[in-house]
């Protein structure tokens, strides 16, 4: 609804470590009316280039987004839609330098993900962290 209000415009703020318990917070069941800023202490900032939405500061990676479709999600006995699924196309990236490899590429770069320490939502309140990291390469295809 929110996404859908701002004229498709919005940023997605990957979750890290250090600010897991205040990005929790935004979690609630809020009315549009709620400002999840002021509801879980994180800092908005308005410095996006392409896209009219606020990211979070605290957030070391920010992917500013237009809205591409959204898929509601059905159950299966009542037909009632219980989610939805946002695609978007992201339009500008937000990297902080305390997170990229040494020696990235300007143009495109490397986030350090041991860096990062991303949070992953699993359900309900369940969330996941990076433990271990395995780097596999590709097979090369002729």
């Amino acid at each position: 609804q929110n996404i859908e209000s701002n004229n498709g415009q919005f940023c997605v703020n990957i979750i890290s470590e250090w600010y897991l318990d205040a990005a929790n917070h935004s979690c609630g069941n809020f009315a549009s009316s709620v400002d999840e800023f002021d509801v879980s202490g994180m800092t908005k900032i308005n410095d996006c280039e392409v896209v009219n939405a606020p990211r979070v500061k605290e957030a070391a990676v920010s992917y500013e987004c237009e809205l591409q479709h959204i898929h509601a999600l059905t159950n299966d006995a009542t037909g009632k839609a219980t989610t939805e699924i946002v695609l978007a196309k992201v339009v500008r990236v937000h990297v902080d330098s305390t997170v990229l490899m040494a020696n990235s590429d300007v143009e495109r770069p490397a986030v350090d993900t041991m860096q990062l320490k991303p949070v992953g939502r699993l359900g309900g309140n369940i969330y996941s962290m990076i433990g271990e990291t395995v780097d596999i390469p590709r097979p090369k295809v002729s």
